[in-house]
């Protein structure tokens, strides 16, 4: 079976509260936060590097890498065959560097939340 498209041709309209949530949902696993760490002390990395550094399958990575470059988190330059990726600004990085300084300081309630460890129907 095949897997969804990553877009759609349509834009869709979010309130702000969605869009917002979204932001924080574009870094909601694990992998693509280790992607934008990797490319902020590595400055541009090739999927075939951050394959490499980070473990993870190329399918996988570029499906994160997808992900990421769309939500406007990275952007991507082509090179020859393949493409660079860095990160689009320092906001991106601000971010994670915010939400990791946030998760520091509050990891014992966070990591007890039993709303948070709910698997998502």
């Amino acid at each position: 079976m095949a897997r969804p498209a990553i877009i759609t041709e349509d834009a869709t309209e979010l309130q702000p509260h969605e869009l917002f949530a979204r932001v924080f949902r574009t870094l909601g696993d694990a992998s693509r936060i280790r992607i934008v760490e990797a490319l902020a002390r590595n400055g541009e990395m090739s999927q075939s590097e951050l394959v490499a550094e980070l473990g993870l399958t190329q399918s996988r990575a570029s499906e994160h890498l997808a992900c990421l470059s769309w939500c406007g988190f990275i952007l991507a330059e082509r090179r020859g065959r393949g493409a660079v990726y860095r990160l689009a600004g320092a906001h991106a990085m601000a971010l994670v560097v915010m939400a990791r300084k946030f998760a520091t300081e509050n990891a014992a309630t966070i990591g007890s939340c039993a709303t948070l460890n709910q698997k998502s129907g």
